[in-house]
């Protein structure tokens, strides 16, 4: 297949999602097709890059479910699929689902604040604290704490004392979430409903362990030391950590299965818009 056969191929992928999405009444995202459908192929293959592929394999399942009932009606089919004619390859949207389905727990309502793979890692690596959720016995718990992202293992550490309600509940139940986010400007508007704020967060789900392994636990624990004190070195500036420092302190490994993010920014000129620290300051100006 030469590049134009290719182009065009995309293209009509591109509208045969959209006619797909028309017909699950998902009109918001059929949209989103037909505006890369009349572009170009290279604009359908950009957008491709921050789809999520599980989002990309229950399209084209659908397309195919759809193309398989209208063969059986005798109705020509509305485009050809072939997956591995598909873009590729693209960073893995984290969380293998079962059975190639979405994951309804990563999924935003407004897609157009979802933020790229690129821009969660970097999120991840640069935020100082985050909050681990865990429930026991129908009873959530959330501790906040600072933590590091080992990109490598896909998994965040964290660290408490060797006993306390932390361990406890992760030990009985090792579904957990965790969140880290920021504030920025705060937005006024004409009307009450229409203030609103830029922000940007992440919300990863999987699964938490303590981390019996003593070579794994003081992995963990250095990455901590290093993310924090990365102008500092074991053996030169401080005395490396210990067996008995690691008998007295939990070592906590969340496994990533699925993530999403979120952020929102306005141009620098938003009429009004100011930072939280400077309300108390506004306000005195007002009352002048």
């Amino acid at each position: 297949m030469n590049a134009e056969e290719q182009e065009a191929d995309l293209t009509l992928w591109a509208n045969g999602v959209a006619e797909v999405l028309d017909g699950k009444e998902r009109p918001e995202l059929a949209a989103v097709f037909r505006a890369l459908a009349r572009r170009d192929a290279e604009a359908v293959r950009q957008a491709m890059e921050v789809f999520p592929p599980t989002m990309l394999e229950a399209l084209a399942e659908m397309i195919e479910l759809e193309q398989r009932d209208r063969a059986e009606a005798g109705q020509e089919r509305a485009v050809e699929i072939v997956p591995d004619r598909r873009p590729g390859p693209r960073p893995r949207r984290s969380g293998p689902v079962s059975g190639g389905e979405l994951d309804p727990r990563t999924q935003l309502r407004r897609s157009d604040r979802d933020a790229d793979e690129t821009w969660i890692r970097s999120f991840l690596h640069e935020s100082a604290v985050g909050v681990l959720a865990t429930v026991r016995d129908g009873q959530p718990f959330v501790n906040s704490n600072i933590f590091v992202y080992d990109e490598d293992r896909h998994a965040i550490y964290l660290h408490t004392a060797r006993t306390g309600r932390t361990r406890d509940t992760v030990e009985a139940n090792p579904k957990a979430a965790f969140t880290v986010y920021e504030t920025g400007r705060l937005l006024p508007a004409e009307e009450a409903r229409e203030f609103s704020i830029e922000y940007g967060g992440v919300v990863v789900f999987g699964n938490a362990f303590v981390v019996d392994d003593p070579d794994e636990a003081e992995g963990g624990l250095q990455l901590l030391l290093d993310k924090y004190a990365p102008h500092l070195r074991p053996g030169r500036d401080y005395r490396p950590i210990t067996a008995g420092e690691l008998k007295r302190t939990s070592v906590f490994r969340l496994d990533i299965e699925s993530w999403s993010g979120k952020r929102k920014c306005v141009e620098p000129d938003f009429p009004g818009a100011y930072r939280y620290e400077d309300r108390l300051r506004l306000a005195d100006e007002a009352s002048a």
